[in-house]
C-alpha cells in the first residue's frame, strides 16, 4: 500500500503504471537481422562518427581514420589519389547542388564530380567543432559550428572562399551563450542550434531563446529533425522536445529509465518511412511509433557499444553506426520481426508454427513449446505439462480450440485448454517427423514406422494402409483442391483418392530415396524435394508423375527444408540457405540478408497466417514476414562506376584522351544494396571483350588499349532476385599519337619508297646468292626432318604403350581393358558369345607379408605371363586393379568358355613363380559373366556381374570358378 497524501499516492500509482507499460512495451522489442561491415568489407577503422547519402544514392562514412565510400559490397576509402586529406571525420553534409562536404581535423573539403578539394578562408583551413556542425544554405553558403561559435562561410566573386563570425562581438556579450554553440541545422528558412544550454531558432537576422519557460529544459541540444507531416524534434544529452505541427509549444517525448542521457558530440533523429522516428539511446536506439518509445538494446541483437549514428536510407531502411563495431544495417526493417533466445524462446531451434483460434502463435522446439500473444509480445512458455523427452516437432491447432502435439518420441498429445489438462493419446513405436490436419478433420501422422491415422474415438493412432505403404521415413503431406492427399515418403510418393492410397508411378525414372517434401500447386501439379539437394516439379497423369527438375543453380545447390503455399498462392521453399518463393513465374530467394533471423530454416517451421503475413523457423528463432509483396520486390539496383582512370589520371565520359603506355583500371559498383546481398557484374568493353563478361570482381583493368573509340556497359544481376540492372554506358575515345596520324604516316611511305628503290639491286644480288645457300639448308634439313618424325612416331608409339599397360605386368590397364571389352562387345558377333571373368589371387597379401613387395610384384607378373602363354593371342587381358584381372575370350557356349577359363584355375594353382631361389604357389578365383551372341549389355553391367560371381568364388573357399547363371 502506498502511504502518504492522496494526491501523492494517486501520482505514484500514476508513475507506476506508466513504468509498467513502459517496460512491457520494451520487452517486446524484437531481435534485429543485421549486417555487419567491419575489416572484412573494407572499414580500416570501426569507430563511425558521422552517416551522409547523398543525391545519387551513395553511402558516406565517416570514421576516426578517414571517409569511406560503400559501393554496393564493400567501403572503399578515399585517399590521395582523389584529393581527400585523409584524418578523422567530424561531420558530413551535402548541399542543393550536389557537393559533398567533408569536415575533418585537417580542415573542411568538398568533393566536386569524385573529386575532393580543401577549402581555405582568407588562406586559412577551415576547422569544425565534432558532431552536426555543418550545415548547407542555398547560394553556395554554409552555416558552420567551429570553436563553439557559429560562422557563415560563402563563395565571392572569385570563387575564393569566406569565413565570418554569424553573430558580431557586441551581439555575442549581449548574448554569452552565443558563444557556446554545439551543433547546428537547416529546417526549412529556419537555423536551429544549440546555444549554451538553451534551444536557439534563426530566422533571417531574427534570433529566438528557447528554455524553461517554454518548456525546453536546460540541455546540450545536439540533434534537429523537421518530419514529414511537420514536427521539429530537438534532442539534447538527456532531453527530447517535440513541437507538433500545428501545436502552440514544445512537449515532452524524453526516453524511459534515463536511457537518453548519453554523453555524444552528436545526437541524430531520423524517421522512417512509416513516419516513426528514431534516434540513439545510452547502448542502442529508440523509435517513436506515435505513442510509445520502443528500445532496441542488446537483447535485440546489438552489440553493447553504443550508437554513434543513425541514417535512413532511400530505400527505407536503416543504418547504425557503432563505437568501434563498424557499419550496421538494419535488414528488413519494418518488414521483418524475429523473435529468438532474449526475446523468450525455449529454445532458437523451431520445429513447427501454428496459430490458435485465439489467436495466439504456438511454438515447438527442442524443449518443449512457447505461445506468443496475438499482440506479438515476447515468447512465453506454454501451459502444456509434458514429461520428458520434450522434443516436439508438430503442433496443429484444432476446429474445437483444442492443441494437439506430436512429439519426436512417438508420443501424441491432446491438449483442452479450457481445463487445461494434457492427454496423452496414443504413443506410436517409432519416431514422429511430421503431422497433418486434413479438410475432413482427420489427423494425419508421419514418422519413421509410415503413416498412421488417429481414431479419435477409440484414442489410439492406426497404422494406414501398410500393404500399399511400407514401412519407412514418411516426413509430409499436402491436400489438393479436389481433396486427395499426397504423402512423400522415402519409399515414394503415395496419393489417397476415395479413401483409397496407391502409389504413383514416376517418369523418366523413379527417384532415388523417395522424396521428403510435398506441396499441390493450383493447377494440380506438386513440387517434391527429396534428402539430395534441388527441386522436382511433377504434373500428374493418372497413377504416374512426370518429374522434371527445376531448372535453377540456386535451386540445384540447396537441400530443402519445407515445401508451403502461402494465401497469394506462392510456393515457399525454405532451405539451408534461406527461403526461395516462386511466384509462378520467378524465383526470389529470401536471407538473413533481407531480415531473416537465420539463413538454416528448420523442418516444416513454416505458418501462412491469416493476415498474409508469414512465420519462418529457423535453427536460430523465428522470422516473422510483415509484409511479404514488398519484401518480395524487386530491388531497385544500379551499376555505378566509381572510378575509371587510364595511364594513371582520371578519365570522364565521353573524352577524348591520346593513347598511352598505362592501363584501363575501372572500379565497379551497385546502388541500392545496402544489405549486401550477393551480386554478381556483367561488363563488356566494345572491341575487346566479344561477349558479356560476369564476374564478382569490384576493381577490372585492361592494358595496353589501341586507339579507337570505346563503350564500356555495366549490369548488375541480383543473384538471389534473379534480376538484371539496366545497363550503365561509358564512352570515351583513344586518340593515336602524332607519329601514328595520316600525315606521318604519308612521310613516312614517301622515305621507305625512297629507301627500297635503293636497296632493290643490292637486294636482288643478294638473294641469288642466298637461293643457293637455302637449297643446300633445305637438302640437309629434309634429311634431319625424317630422322626427328622416326624418333617422335617411335616416342608416341612408346608413350601409347604406357598409356594403356600396365607397367608392372605388361597387360592392359583398366581403363585401356575396359574399352577393349567395350569394342568387343560392340562388335559381338552373332555366332559367338562373350565370356568376362575377374580374376583375383587368392591370399596375396600373404605373400606380401611373408616375402615382401617384390615377391609379390614378381608373382603377378609370372600369373601374367602364365596367362599370355596359355591364352590364344586374341584373349582380352587386363590388370582391373591390385591382384585383379580381367579376361574376355571368345566362345561358342558358356560351358566352353567355363571350361577354358576352369583349366586355367587348374593350372594356375598348379604353377609356381620363382623369386631369389624360392618357388612360390598362389591360386586363384575367378567369376564369370557371359554374353550371349548377339546379345546387348553394358561394361558396367557385364563387370557387376563378374565381380558379383568372383565374390561368390572368393565366400565359398577360393581356388575355384564361379559362373553367372545366365
Amino acid at each position: 500500500m502506498i502511504k502518504g497524501t492522496p494526491s501523492r499516492a494517486r501520482l505514484l500509482r500514476g508513475l507506476c503504471l506508466v513504468l509498467l507499460a513502459c517496460l512491457a512495451h520494451a520487452g517486446r522489442a524484437v531481435e534485429i537481422p543485421l549486417t555487419t561491415y567491419d575489416q572484412a568489407a573494407g572499414l580500416e577503422s570501426l569507430a563511425i562518427t558521422r552517416m551522409y547519402q547523398d543525391a545519387q544514392g551513395v553511402m558516406w562514412a565517416g570514421t576516426e581514420k578517414g571517409l569511406y565510400r560503400f559501393d554496393g559490397i564493400g567501403f572503399t576509402p578515399e585517399g590521395a589519389d582523389g584529393g581527400f586529406q585523409v584524418s578523422e571525420v567530424v561531420g558530413i553534409d551535402g548541399d542543393e547542388r550536389g557537393r559533398l562536404w567533408v569536415a575533418s581535423r585537417t580542415g573542411l573539403q568538398v568533393g566536386v564530380e569524385g573529386r575532393f578539394h580543401t577549402v581555405l578562408a582568407q588562406g586559412q583551413a577551415v576547422l569544425l567543432d565534432r558532431g552536426q556542425t555543418l550545415a548547407p544554405l542555398p547560394h553556395d553558403r554554409l552555416l558552420l559550428v567551429a570553436g563553439h561559435r557559429l560562422w557563415l562561410l560563402a563563395q565571392d566573386a572569385q570563387g575564393g572562399w569566406r569565413l565570418t563570425p554569424r553573430f558580431d562581438p557586441a551581439r555575442l556579450r549581449a548574448r554569452p551563450e552565443l558563444d557556446q554553440v554545439r551543433a547546428v541545422a537547416r529546417l526549412g528558412e529556419d537555423a536551429w542550434f544549440g546555444c549554451g544550454t538553451r534551444l536557439c531558432r534563426l530566422h533571417g537576422d531574427l534570433l529566438e531563446q528557447f528554455g524553461p519557460a517554454q518548456h525546453v529544459p536546460a540541455d546540450h541540444w545536439l540533434g534537429f529533425l523537421r518530419t514529414r507531416d511537420g514536427t521539429l524534434w530537438v534532442r539534447g544529452t538527456r532531453s527530447i522536445r517535440v513541437w507538433p505541427a500545428g501545436g502552440k509549444g514544445f512537449v515532452d517525448r524524453d526516453l524511459p529509465y534515463g536511457k537518453g542521457e548519453v554523453a555524444a558530440a552528436g545526437l541524430r533523429l531520423v524517421e522512417d518511412g512509416a513516419g516513426r522516428v528514431l534516434t540513439s539511446t545510452e547502448l542502442g536506439v529508440a523509435r517513436w511509433d506515435g505513442r510509445r518509445w520502443e528500445l532496441f538494446e542488446a537483447a535485440a541483437g546489438l552489440p553493447p557499444v553504443g550508437v554513434s549514428d543513425l541514417l535512413v536510407d532511400r530505400d527505407g531502411s536503416i543504418w547504425l553506426g557503432t563505437y568501434g563495431r563498424g557499419m550496421l544495417h538494419w535488414n528488413g526493417y519494418g518488414l521483418v520481426e524475429n523473435w529468438g533466445s532474449a526475446q523468450g524462446l525455449g529454445s532458437p531451434l523451431v520445429w513447427s508454427i501454428a496459430r490458435d483460434a485465439a489467436g495466439a502463435v504456438w511454438v515447438t522446439h527442442d524443449h518443449g513449446g512457447d505461445v506468443i500473444g496475438a499482440a506479438g509480445a515476447n515468447a512465453r512458455r506454454w501451459p502444456v505439462r509434458i514429461a520428458p523427452p520434450y522434443q516436439t516437432r508438430v503442433v496443429l491447432p484444432a476446429a474445437d480450440g483444442t492443441v494437439w502435439l506430436a512429439l519426436f518420441d512417438g508420443r501424441v498429445l491432446h491438449y483442452r485448454p479450457a481445463s487445461g489438462r494434457t492427454e496423452t493419446v496414443a504413443t506410436l513405436p517409432y519416431f514422429i517427423r511430421a503431422a497433418y490436419f486434413d479438410r475432413a478433420g482427420v489427423l494425419w501422422i508421419m514418422g519413421m514406422g509410415g503413416l498412421y491415422r488417429i481414431d479419435p474415438g477409440a484414442r489410439t493412432a492406426v497404422r494406414e494402409a501398410p500393404a500399399i505403404i511400407p514401412t519407412g521415413i514418411c516426413s509430409d503431406m499436402a491436400e489438393d483442391r479436389d481433396g486427395q492427399l499426397w504423402l512423400a515418403c522415402n519409399t515414394g510418393l503415395f496419393r489417397r483418392r476415395d479413401g483409397q492410397w496407391r502409389r504413383m508411378r514416376e517418369a523418366p525414372r523413379a527417384s532415388v530415396g523417395g522424396y521428403e517434401h510435398v506441396a499441390v500447386r493450383a493447377d494440380g501439379g506438386l513440387w517434391l524435394s527429396r534428402m539430395q539437394p534441388g527441386l522436382l516439379r511433377a504434373r500428374v497423369e493418372g497413377e504416374e508423375v512426370v518429374l522434371d527438375a527445376a531448372d535453377d543453380p540456386l535451386l540445384a545447390q540447396t537441400r530443402f527444408y519445407f515445401l508451403r503455399y502461402d494465401r497469394a498462392g506462392r510456393l515457399w521453399a525454405g532451405g539451408g540457405s534461406g527461403v526461395d518463393v516462386f511466384d509462378g513465374a520467378r524465383w526470389v530467394r529470401l536471407s538473413a540478408r533481407d531480415g531473416l533471423v537465420w539463413d538454416e530454416t528448420d523442418y516444416n517451421a513454416f505458418l501462412a497466417d491469416r493476415d498474409g503475413s508469414l512465420w519462418v523457423g529457423t535453427t536460430n528463432g523465428i522470422s516473422h514476414v510483415l509484409d511479404p509483396d514488398r519484401l518480395l520486390a524487386p530491388r531497385a539496383l544500379r551499376p555505378l562506376l566509381l572510378v575509371a582512370r587510364y595511364d594513371g589520371s582520371a578519365l570522364a565520359g565521353g573524352s577524348r584522351r591520346p593513347t598511352g603506355a598505362g592501363a584501363l583500371q575501372l572500379q565497379l559498383g551497385a546502388l541500392g544494396n545496402s544489405a549486401g546481398h550477393p551480386l554478381h557484374f556483367r561488363y563488356r568493353l566494345s572491341g575487346i571483350d566479344a561477349d558479356w563478361v560476369q564476374t564478382r570482381l569490384r576493381e577490372l583493368r585492361y592494358a595496353s588499349l589501341p586507339p579507337g573509340r570505346y563503350r564500356f556497359e555495366l549490369e548488375v544481376l541480383d543473384d538471389n532476385r534473379r534480376t538484371l540492372s539496366p545497363p550503365l554506358a561509358f564512352d570515351f575515345t583513344l586518340t593515336p599519337p602524332w607519329w601514328r596520324t595520316p600525315w606521318a604516316y604519308a612521310g613516312a611511305g614517301l622515305l621507305l619508297l625512297a629507301a627500297l628503290a635503293g636497296l632493290w639491286r643490292w637486294r636482288h644480288r643478294q638473294l641469288l646468292r642466298r637461293a643457293q645457300r637455302l637449297e643446300q639448308v633445305v637438302v640437309t634439313r629434309t634429311a634431319e626432318l625424317e630422322r626427328e618424325k622416326r624418333e617422335l612416331e617411335r616416342v608416341q608409339a612408346q608413350l601409347y604403350h604406357q598409356a594403356t599397360h600396365d607397367g608392372l605386368t605388361g597387360l592392359l590397364n583398366r581403363p585401356a581393358a575396359l574399352k577393349a571389352l567395350q569394342e568387343a562387345i560392340d562388335g559381338q558377333a552373332s555366332d559367338s558369345g562373350l565370356a568376362l571373368a575377374l580374376l583375383d589371387l587368392d591370399h596375396f597379401k600373404a605373400v606380401n607379408d611373408r616375402h615382401g613387395h617384390p615377391a609379390g610384384d614378381a608373382v603377378l607378373c609370372s600369373v601374367a605371363q602364365w596367362l599370355r602363354r596359355h591364352f590364344p593371342p586374341d584373349t582380352l587381358l587386363g590388370r582391373y586393379g591390385g591382384e585383379e584381372l580381367l579376361l574376355a575370350i571368345r566362345a561358342d557356349s558358356p560351358q566352353a568358355a567355363a571350361a577354358c577359363l576352369q583349366q586355367a584355375v587348374d593350372g594356375l594353382a598348379a604353377a609356381t613363380h620363382a623369386w631369389q631361389g624360392l618357388e612360390l604357389g598362389i591360386t586363384c578365383s575367378m567369376g564369370m559373366a557371359w554374353l550371349a551372341p548377339g546379345a546387348r549389355r553394358s561394361v558396367e553391367a557385364l563387370v557387376e556381374t563378374a565381380d558379383r560371381r568372383l565374390y561368390q568364388a572368393k565366400q565359398g573357399g577360393r581356388a575355384r570358378l564361379v559362373v553367372d547363371p545366365d
